[in-house]
């Protein structure tokens, strides 16, 4: 199971250094209407965040860029490396349970976002590799959200969103799966 995270660690690594030299300064894009001059729009592209909760994780630590199409319009694509473990209820008698075994999990999304200035609504799908000793399967799921993407470098971005877990069944889950989740992190 080490084993397994160092590889996903060293992988995800390495899409971050890949990322970094292909990767150019924020974008500027330029709208212009018949009502107002030209206004240039300095974006960050390219987010560091936690989730917690949804993605088929517990904990999960997000690389994100976008792709800018027009000031109110974005393509945002994630991929993170995240961790659950199973659920486990006891309501009466004896509740001693065995330690539970760990999963690691590799959430990623491609969603289109529209809003206004700094305000977006999110909707794309996302997919979840989870790996553990019981269990190697890929979760494929809806995303719907709600983001702040802040305009500036370096400043705190938030995400709110659901997975609807329409491609599985619920037997597909020996884990707590809560279809709800949040983000928050940097922008740079």
């Amino acid at each position: 199971m080490i084993r397994h995270l160092l590889i996903a660690i060293f992988l995800l690594l390495q899409v971050f250094a890949v990322a970094q030299k292909t990767m150019k300064a924020p974008i500027s894009i330029i709208k212009s209407n018949s009502f107002s001059d030209s206004l240039i729009i300095n974006r960050q592209v390219k987010s560091v965040y936690f989730n917690f909760l949804g993605d088929v994780s517990f904990i999960s630590l997000n690389y994100e860029q976008l792709k800018f199409i027009k000031p109110y319009l974005f393509i945002s694509g994630k991929i993170g490396l995240g961790y659950n473990e199973p659920l486990q209820i006891c309501f009466s008698g004896d509740c001693t349970f065995p330690e539970p075994p760990g999963f690691i999990t590799v959430p990623h999304h491609l969603t289109i976002n529209i809003g206004k200035k700094k305000h977006f609504f999110e909707a794309g799908i996302g997919g979840t590799y989870v790996h553990g000793e019981e269990v190697k399967k890929y979760f494929v799921y809806p995303v719907i959200g709600y983001r702040v993407q802040p305009l500036k470098k370096k400043k705190v971005m938030f995400r709110l969103f659901f997975n609807i877990q329409a491609f599985n069944s619920l037997e597909d889950y020996p884990f707590l799966n809560i279809p709800v989740g949040y983000s928050i992190g940097i922008c740079f």
